[in-house]
């Protein structure tokens, strides 16, 4: 029998999933449950040795002859701190050394506990990866394990490869060994673009989603044989795809959600805005291939097998040579097709979503459009675009601040009319970025002031009175006029449909001034609005 520790568990079937052969095993009580379970298994070459300063370079030596990286196990405490010399060696020779650690759990770090130190991230500047897992009690906990492991083991067969440190909390009592067999478990391995044309002609249920990408890409192919979802930024606007996939999934019954599961699933470039995406990839099952360049790997949907280090240029252009010679499973792909074009956005009344959707059908091809966070970035995906029009975001963290600011230092790089859509509370945060001697006359600011966040008030589930709103939504009677006027800036407000109307074709028009305009929306009827918005979609897609 095993030891009953699961993150140990996840560990040592990884450890052999990686190829890992040879173990340096020092004896200790804290590591028993990962000393006896590597024992055990018999998939290992063990070595005891006592001395954990010796055990590590003893290890070193075996990743000298053998050419491959070697395990060192250690129990908690100072003895970890007897592998420094081993690992500073190993770091600087570029030698794959992998240190596990067991430690005491997290709880009685720092509490006067025998043999205990904070072992997290002990050795930052002569490792070149540290996790230290978490013990394993829900399927959040479970995926989190197996990522961090996977990513460390990953870590070892880098070109620029040194030492890697695996830390493993251990609680009380750690002695009970109930479990038969080792578990199955996910591996998540680099691989290239020969391997995924192999895998694209063996699924025919296949979903490309290009996500975040800072330039316009301008891409030849088709993308009859699998289905091809682009955010607006991922800047790719002629080549067929879905760009309403928010709107799709939440107008989607379970029946249909069903139908349109994809097996393969290969992920382009940086972040994915859609929530409901996400929510939807995560309740299936299917190979995830991720491509972005370099060697981090992100595990949007829980699901990752490969990561493949690339441009996002060269990846969509590999992957629409493809389209041509796939053996599509076509109903799959047209139904999925077919079911976006029947999305259709009803008309709207003057309100924070129709001003959004005024300046995205205004935009021209040679204009660039800044979309701040929260609701602007979110809202602009319920409009269409198909024009070569340059989308950015600071999607990276996704906060409120510096929206402003990044769209400004951008305008002043460029000759184009230069947009930012954004909201009150991201605006007044960064209002200081108009204080500045750098405001071009391109720049075109459009703000959605419905005096608080109300993005916030309309979260699903939570419930709002007067007391929580006024700390939550912080709603406020500020108007950005007299700052935008002192800046120097031409003013435009809009109170209903008609001034919008007259303030969004302003905008297109020459200036010798950065021009800003003010759409005045209530923050009440916005939120209604939105939620009828999303009831029409959907009542007219039944339909």
């Amino acid at each position: 029998m095993y030891t009953n520790k699961k993150n140990v568990l996840e560990l040592v079937s990884l450890l052999h999933a990686h190829h890992i052969e040879h173990i340096v095993l020092c004896p200790g009580s804290r590591n028993v449950p990962i000393v006896k379970s590597i024992a055990k298994s018999k998939l290992f070459k063990c070595y005891s040795i006592t001395d954990e300063r010796s055990a590590a370079f003893f290890a070193m030596g075996l990743i000298l002859e053998t050419k491959k990286p070697c395990a060192l196990c250690i129990t908690s405490g100072s003895a970890l701190l007897n592998t420094a010399p081993a690992i500073s060696e190993a770091f600087y020779q570029k030698l794959p050394l992998l240190v596990i650690s067991a430690d005491r759990q997290k709880s009685f770090i720092g509490q006067m506990d025998g043999q205990t130190i904070n072992q997290e991230r002990i050795f930052p500047d002569i490792t070149k990866k540290q996790v230290s897992l978490p013990e394993i009690h829900d399927n959040d906990s479970h995926w989190l394990c197996n990522r961090l492991i996977n990513e460390a083991l990953l870590a070892l067969s880098l070109d620029d490869t040194g030492p890697v440190h695996i830390n493993v909390p251990i609680s009380d009592p750690f002695f009970k060994e109930d479990v038969p067999n080792l578990p199955c478990v996910r591996t998540i391995r680099y691989t290239d673009f020969e391997h995924l044309h192999k895998l694209m002609h063996e699924h025919k249920k296949i979903m490309v989603i290009a996500g975040q990408n800072q330039r316009v890409l301008k891409l030849n192919g088709n993308t009859d044989n699998f289905v091809f979802i682009k955010e607006h930024l991922s800047n790719i606007h002629n080549v067929r795809g879905i760009d309403n996939i928010e709107l799709l999934l939440a107008s989607l019954s379970d029946e249909q959600k069903e139908r349109i599961k994809p097996t393969l699933v290969i992920s382009i470039g940086g972040h994915i805005l859609s929530k409901k995406l996400k929510i939807f990839l995560r309740s299936c099952s299917f190979l995830h291939i991720n491509i972005m360049p370099g060697d981090e790997i992100a595990d949007v949907f829980c699901s990752l097998a490969y990561h493949i280090n690339a441009t996002v240029d060269k990846a969509l252009s590999f992957v629409l040579g493809q389209n041509a010679t796939l053996k599509a499973n076509k109903d799959y792909v047209d139904n999925f097709y077919a079911l976006s074009e029947k999305i259709t956005p009803p008309a709207l009344p003057f309100c924070h979503i129709q001003a959004i959707g005024s300046v995205i059908a205004s935009l021209s091809d040679d204009s660039s459009l800044h979309l701040s966070n929260s609701s602007s970035v979110r809202y602009a995906q319920l409009f269409g675009i198909d024009r070569d029009v340059s989308i950015q975001g600071n999607r990276g963290v996704n906060g409120i601040e510096g929206s402003l600011s990044t769209a400004i230092g951008a305008s002043c790089a460029t000759s184009s009319l230069s947009y930012i859509i954004i909201g009150d509370l991201s605006f007044f945060y960064d209002m200081n970025a108009l204080f500045n001697m750098h405001v071009p006359r391109n720049v075109r600011i459009v703000l959605i002031n419905n005096a608080g966040g109300e993005i916030f008030a309309a979260l699903p589930g939570l419930p709002l009175n007067d007391e929580s709103s006024r700390y939550i939504v912080a709603p406020h009677q500020f108007s950005a006029k007299g700052w935008a006027q002192s800046a120097g800036l031409v003013y435009l407000e809009a109170h209903n449909t008609e001034d919008l109307t007259a303030s969004v074709a302003a905008l297109k028009e020459g200036s010798e001034r950065a021009m800003l305009l003010e759409v005045f929306t209530d923050n009440g009827q916005d939120i209604e609005l939105l939620k009828q918005y999303y009831t029409d979609v959907k009542h007219k897609f039944e339909e």
